[in-house]
C-alpha cells in the first residue's frame, strides 16, 4: 500500500504545480494563445483548467497521504514500550 500511497502524493503534487502554474497566466491567455474564445472572453474556462488540477491534485494528496497511514498501523509499526 506504501507504494500506491506514494504515486498518488506525488501525481497529486504535479497537478497542484500544473494548477498553479495556470494560474499564474493572465486571464486571457487562452484567447491570445489560440485565437479562439469558448467562454466569450469572461475567463470561466481558464478557472475550470486551474481548479480542476487543482481540486484533483489535493485529493490525490489526500488519498495518498491516508492510504500511507492507514499502511503503517496494519503493518504492526507501533511502539511498544515495555515496563
Amino acid at each position: 500500500m506504501h507504494r500506491a500511497g506514494r504515486a498518488s502524493i506525488i501525481v497529486g503534487a504535479i497537478l497542484l504545480v500544473v494548477g498553479i502554474l495556470l494560474a499564474a497566466l493572465p486571464k486571457d491567455w487562452l484567447e491570445t494563445t489560440f485565437g479562439v474564445e469558448p467562454d466569450a472572453g469572461n475567463g470561466f474556462v481558464e478557472l475550470l483548467l486551474v481548479l480542476v488540477p487543482m481540486v484533483l491534485g489535493a485529493a490525490l494528496v489526500a488519498r495518498g497521504w491516508w492510504a500511507r497511514q492507514r499502511g503503517g498501523r496494519r503493518t504492526g509499526m507501533t511502539i511498544r514500550h515495555e515496563d
